[in-house]
């Protein structure tokens, strides 16, 4: 008998049942279907696990927590070539890291720069935004010590390790609690570097033409503030930086090392019984410490340059596209934690405005002079230690952009939705930040735009300030000595500026950050030679410097001279005997003016009562120590600029075929209530080497607007009258 037959004998029909059943699947579906659709528009990624992530969280790499691209499709957006870059960076170009999407186009930005991205499919979203609003993501935000990733990974196979063999948890500055449980990871770890490589193609894969690295002297100060890296690979790349750096009869001199292919440096400090003393301070560390804090940095290094080198031909070859790279490695006082910085595009420098550390961007912005002609972009934050500044400002961010841009080569990042705010050394949250105003920051940022050939001009000068990095970081060195550093390199700097006396920057260099040593013909180039403590350096430079006295050069000396070589050992000096005491000593046709110890030079910029940086508004030009400097370099040369305005307001004179140019800065502001003191009228005399001058020309960012100036010109002085100044001007004299 057939089943239809049953049915029609009255067996039940199946077809009520398999209705029911296909109105529970399709309200299932249904369900899933609004789920998938609430976790799309909420970005709901469920934690990790066997099953497959929704397309919004998960990684289209074989890594799932790097960030993916790869399967976005292109947009139309006109990337940056080659020469469009270099001229972008020559320009006064602005950037902005920004925070809520939505607003991006509130402030006049020429790009983007320290900004997150991650593995969640809103990044490459984020990046089309930008795009979308004619922005060029030049430096999707990374670090060296960790990932981009939303929680810590641990992966212990690749962790740097102390001298127990004990993974070395991660730590953060001003960031505490930070990804707790990730670890420091060994730059030396082959799997590490590959980790990092893929994540930077990944950004590259969404949009973003270079990368801003964060921390890249981590591994060097890792040394000394965590004690390792013990790992396998780190004790291999010791080795062999021995062993090519020193002979075997060296090795054992120096450090009682026989055999260097089996020395292994961990067991080394056990049976030296070394482990508590060998990174117990960064001064005067031992020989092997300081050797293995240079292989260390070293191997930063020589990563940063194979990233960069990947990472653009990855770029060229897979989407004819260019790649910069940018680190936040400024040099400023302790040179020992910079990278080098000849294969860089863009250097970025953290400026912690009204912190116990403020200072100007002069002094980095100098330093530069002469070792890398790129830009360097100021990211600037803002410290709450000298007292509360509103929430809401309104000329925190003119003071910011006039201390900036009145560097040659210089811009700005600017953190949108709130500049990073840190009290006693923490950042605060979100709700703490302190806020500018976009309104206020365009009118300033437009009539830049506007005005750019007022920019990115040569500071003509006849004084060089010698920058001596053994000096700089002498209190880190080997020594068999206490030294204490050149801090008079950066009080010199600001005696120049208050006394609108132009100079340029000149480094002996140590090969840390840079290889460049003094010679006789770039010493030449001037008629006055500064040496601010340079208690470090070699023997080519010493004779370079006596070198150019003879030929008719003049050189100051300020405290001590050539009492070290480069590592911090005491040497013998014979030839400088004829200028070793105090006084004008003739050698040839130059002079050699020994000040002798100009005591307490350093308190024209470090408060030592209050332990915290001076303000540029706090300094004076009667301080004794800066009169002395004063009056020896008005002995051999007249200052450029002339003015009775007073030293808070700052003049920097550039110059081209035809112009001389002013950049004027008040940096009398009160940032606790968000005011600038203006100086009044004031009169300026201007040395115009030689051009028949036809206009003087104001520009007054405040008012936003350009008008002439009466003057009076007398052979080769220009005088004129400028009628105010509130934040920013600059006078242009043109022929």
């Amino acid at each position: 008998m057939t089943l239809l037959q049953d049915n029609r004998k009255g067996i039940p029909s199946m077809k009520k049942p398999f209705k029911s059943c296909l109105i529970i699947v399709l309200i299932f579906f249904f369900v899933i279907l609004v789920g998938i659709l609430v976790m799309f528009l909420a970005r709901i990624c469920q934690p990790a696990g066997p099953w497959p992530m929704p397309p919004w969280c998960s990684a289209g790499n074989t890594s799932t927590f790097l960030p993916s691209g790869t399967d976005q499709e292109p947009d139309q957006f006109f990337y940056l070539s080659s020469d469009q870059i270099k001229n972008l960076f020559k320009s006064t170009a602005l950037l902005i890291s920004p925070d809520k999407i939505e607003k991006i186009s509130e402030i006049h930005a020429d790009g983007v720069a320290w900004y997150t991205l991650s593995q969640y499919k809103w990044a490459p979203m984020n990046v089309k935004a930008f795009h979308a609003g004619g922005l060029h993501l030049l430096g999707a935000s990374m670090t060296i010590r960790h990932l981009n990733v939303q929680e810590a990974k641990s992966m212990t196979e690749m962790a740097a390790l102390d001298i127990n063999g004990q993974p070395i948890p991660l730590t953060k500055p001003g960031m505490p609690g930070y990804m707790e449980g990730e670890y420091f990871y060994s730059i030396f770890n082959p799997d590490w570097q590959q980790l990092l490589i893929e994540q930077g193609k990944a950004f590259v894969d969404m949009g973003a033409e270079g990368v801003s690295m964060d921390e890249p002297a981590t591994y060097g100060l890792l040394v000394f503030e965590a004690g390792g890296s013990f790992d396998e690979y780190s004790l291999a790349a010791f080795r062999n930086f021995l062993e090519k750096k020193y002979s075997a009869e060296e090795l054992a001199a120096n450090f009682d090392i026989e055999n260097i292919t089996s020395f292994n440096f961990r067991d080394y400090l056990i049976e030296k019984g070394m482990q508590e003393t060998w990174n117990a301070s960064q001064q005067q560390p031992p020989l092997i410490t300081y050797e293995f804090f240079l292989c260390q940095h070293q191997g930063a290094t020589d990563f940063l340059k194979r990233f960069s080198k990947e990472l653009k031909e990855y770029a060229d070859i897979k989407y004819g596209r260019q790649f910069v790279l940018g680190i936040n490695s400024p040099p400023q006082y302790d040179f020992a934690r910079y990278i080098p910085v000849d294969f860089l595009d863009y250097l970025i420098g953290e400026t912690f405005y009204f912190s116990l550390s403020h200072g100007r961007t002069l002094t980095s912005a100098k330093l530069l002079e002469g070792v890398f002609d790129r830009p360097i972009f100021y990211l600037a934050e803002v410290g709450l230690d000298r007292g509360q500044i509103p929430l809401q400002t309104k000329n925190l961010f003119k003071y910011m952009f006039a201390d900036i841009y009145s560097n040659s080569n210089a811009g700005m990042i600017l953190t949108k939705d709130g500049l990073y705010t840190m009290k006693d050394g923490v950042y605060l949250e979100n709700d703490a930040k302190i806020q500018i105003d976009p309104a206020e920051a365009n009118r300033y940022i437009d009539f830049m735009k506007a005005n750019q050939a007022l920019f990115g001009l040569e500071e003509p000068t006849e004084i060089a300030l010698v920058v001596s990095v053994p000096s700089l970081v002498s209190n880190g060195l080997p020594s068999s000595e206490p030294l204490w550093g050149s801090s008079e390199t950066f009080a010199i700097m600001d005696v120049l500026l208050n006394n609108r006396i132009p100079f340029s920057t000149i480094t002996s260099g140590n090969g840390i950050w840079t290889e460049h040593k003094l010679t006789l013909d770039e010493l030449n180039q001037y008629k006055v030679v500064i040496l601010p403590n340079v208690d470090a350096i070699s023997e080519d430079e010493v004779n370079a410097l006596l070198d150019y006295v003879k030929a008719g050069g003049i050189v100051i000396q300020v405290n001590n001279f050539a009492g070290f070589d480069a590592l911090g050992q005491r040497i013998s000096r014979p030839q400088l005997g004829d200028v070793s005491g105090q006084g004008k000593h003739t050698i040839g046709s130059g002079v050699w003016e020994n000040l002798g110890w100009v005591d307490k030079l350093g308190d024209y910029r470090w408060d030592s009562e209050n332990n915290r940086q001076m303000l540029p508004s706090e300094q004076s030009l009667d301080f004794p120590p800066a009169v002395i400097i004063r009056d020896a370099i008005f002995t051999y040369t007249d200052a450029p600029v002339v003015s009775d305005a007073p030293v808070t307001v700052n003049m920097r004179r550039f110059a081209d075929d035809r112009r001389v140019v002013l950049h004027l800065v008040n940096t009398d502001f009160d940032q606790t209530t968000d005011t600038f003191k203006e100086p009044g009228s004031f009169s300026i005399t201007v040395k115009v080497d030689g051009r028949s001058i036809r206009t003087v020309r104001l520009y007054d960012f405040e008012k936003g607007e350009a008008s002439n100036l009466e003057f009076t010109q007398d052979g080769d002085l220009v005088t004129f009258s400028v009628p105010g100044l509130f934040a920013y001007s600059i006078v242009e004299l043109s022929e």
